[in-house]
């Protein structure tokens, strides 16, 4: 597969799975792919480990990081990710207690550059069996990091609240839509040479702005397409 991370940037991929019961492993080897102009390819491997108790808890354990993570010419970057995850099941719903991390470090022609991503989520799943579709209600804290040559640091912090919504009107067939709204933002500009910290007002400068993400999508399942 191939996808675009606001964070992660352009990223190709290859993954195998083994599946079981009470456990599922994931591994494949990942390639940044025309993030700079001076590395047009850039290679890395993600691993994933799921533990799980059906019917009661689980646990997911991934990890994604460049190979050979030297930063030495401009052009140069290491992307990482991971991602930590405790769900338990309840009636119609799974929840999940999970913490994710990105990063995006890189060398311009100005010096370092790393922009990161975290975020403290709780997930809740909401199904019923015969139902063709799904909903997945989130709560989350997300904090954005942008350091500039060790110098400053920009940060945007958001308290989102999110949904999504899975409709499978056939069986090969699945449509998906999602929208993340901010319901609190603040940010702050860190002046590492001088130690001063000072927050960002954003109805000063971005008035009537409103921070969110919007998702949608389609999944063909082409196992089922003549059943």
């Amino acid at each position: 597969g191939f996808y675009r991370d606001t964070v992660l940037k352009n990223l190709a991929y290859t993954n195998f799975y083994y599946n079981d019961d009470l456990f599922n492993i994931e591994v494949g080897p990942f390639f940044g792919l025309f993030n700079t102009a001076q590395t047009m390819i850039k290679s890395g491997i993600s691993t994933a480990v799921k533990i799980n108790i059906p019917g009661i808890a689980y646990a997911r354990f991934y990890t994604q990081s460049t190979i050979g993570g030297t930063l030495v010419n401009t052009g140069d970057y290491i992307q990482e990710a991971n991602n930590i995850s405790i769900g338990f099941y309840v009636p119609n719903a799974i929840c999940t207690l999970m913490i994710d991390t990105k990063g995006f470090t890189s060398v311009t022609d100005s010096g370092p550059q790393t922009d990161e991503f975290t975020e403290y989520a709780f997930v809740s799943d909401i199904f019923q069996k015969n139902m063709p579709y799904t909903v997945t209600l989130k709560i989350a804290y997300q904090a954005k990091t942008r350091t500039i040559e060790d110098t400053s640091v920009l940060s945007l912090n958001n308290i989102v609240l999110g949904t999504d919504v899975t409709f499978s009107p056939f069986d090969f067939l699945s449509i998906d839509a999602g929208l993340e709204s901010c319901l609190y933002s603040f940010g702050s500009l860190e002046d590492l040479v001088a130690d001063t910290s000072s927050l960002l007002s954003f109805a000063d400068e971005l008035p009537g702005s409103f921070l969110f993400n919007a998702t949608l999508g389609v999944t063909l399942d082409l196992d089922n397409i003549n059943n």
